[in-house]
């Protein structure tokens, strides 16, 4: 069990590492960021520290051997609480129901500055 929470802890922070490095290069080359990015970049930024910081503790933990349930329950919190909500924000714009509850909610419309 030591060794499965070893590797959900380091995909945690190498989940949350590329996102913030993602976060950080937004708006590469050309220096636009979308309105909806720039909504969502707190919030993108507050859950991905979360990820890392859960995966650090979980790391520590299972490097200390001291995995119990609360360990198992951590990553099954880091994988709906963490991780879902930052993969539907990613992929909402491209999604017909999420567009128009962002609409509708905002009265702005989603802009994720994806074009041709």
């Amino acid at each position: 069990m030591r060794l499965i929470i070893a590797i959900w802890a380091l995909a945690g922070v190498g989940i949350a590492s590329l996102i913030l490095m993602g976060l950080g290069s937004a708006g590469f080359p050309d220096g636009y960021i979308s309105p909806y990015d720039r909504l969502m970049r707190l919030p993108q930024t507050a859950l991905s520290a979360m990820l890392l910081l859960a995966g650090i503790v979980l790391l520590i933990r299972s490097a200390f051997n001291r995995t119990r349930r609360f360990d198992v329950l951590l990553g099954l919190a880091m994988l709906i609480c963490l991780y879902l909500p930052l993969t539907v924000m990613e992929r909402c714009p491209r999604w017909q129901m999420c567009t128009s509850i962002f609409e509708s909610t905002t009265g702005m419309m989603l802009n994720d500055g994806a074009g041709g």
